[in-house]
């Protein structure tokens, strides 16, 4: 089990927070008048519509969230090109941060600026979990990972490559890692309310030990070979 879980650790990880993003983005879109904060598809559309309707107040809220997704991209690129800080470990971090942020903000709030911190912390999550096993694959929403998975699977059935394969499942465990998450998300929201984000701490907890497991491994395995 163990060896397996070395082996797949990258893909685990990425698993374990597509869950997460899945669980947020859920749980911001059934509290939050249907904002989805882990993408900026929804946010143009609205910002659109609002533009058309005259609510220019809500076009510059909808411009701010843009403002705050993309900020957290370029910040993600430059401390994993310009410093050696653990992106990942800050990722988990922040999400953990955006949890009690989003809790403890009034419900007064336009629904939209509620959803800052999702913006905020869920782009710097693709940022910093964009891949795994060499693939891109955004941990944050699913719809390429849904092309891709059946891309791969169609592939695989024709060509029969075992690298296809290999493919296909990491695809297909990332969407239903995050349909599993958005399962939860429901829950949190519909049945425990605005309290119910402290259930994304479990997932965040997990990424937290693995990643400190993982790197306490690589740390023993360098020293092993230098002696």
């Amino acid at each position: 089990m163990l060896s397996y879980i070395k082996e797949e650790q990258e893909s685990i990880l990425h698993w374990i927070m597509t869950f997460h993003a899945g669980f947020l983005g859920t749980y911001g879109i059934l509290l939050h008048s249907g904002n989805f904060g882990n993408a900026m598809t929804g946010n143009f559309t609205s910002m659109a519509a609002d533009l058309v309707s005259g609510h220019f107040p809500h076009v510059l809220l909808r411009l701010g969230a843009l403002l705050l997704f993309s900020s957290a991209a370029m910040i993600s690129y430059l401390l994993s090109r310009f410093t050696s800080l653990p992106i990942k470990r800050l990722a988990v971090l922040g999400d953990a941060l955006c949890i009690l942020l989003v809790v403890s903000l009034p419900e007064t709030l336009p629904p939209i600026l509620s959803v800052y911190p999702i913006y905020f912390c869920s782009s710097f999550q693709w940022g910093a979990f964009s891949s795994a096993r060499g693939y891109n694959c955004a941990s944050v929403f699913i719809s390429n990972n849904v092309k891709q998975a059946t891309l791969a699977w169609t592939q695989y059935w024709i060509d029969r490559e075992s690298k296809l394969k290999r493919k296909a499942v990491l695809y297909t465990f990332t969407v239903l890692s995050f349909f599993f998450g958005a399962l939860t998300g429901s829950f949190a929201a519909l049945r425990i309310g605005v309290n119910g984000a402290f259930i994304g701490f479990a997932p965040l907890s997990i990424s937290a030990l693995l990643l400190w497991f993982f790197e306490s491994n690589e740390h023993d395995e360098i020293t092993v070979s230098d002696i």
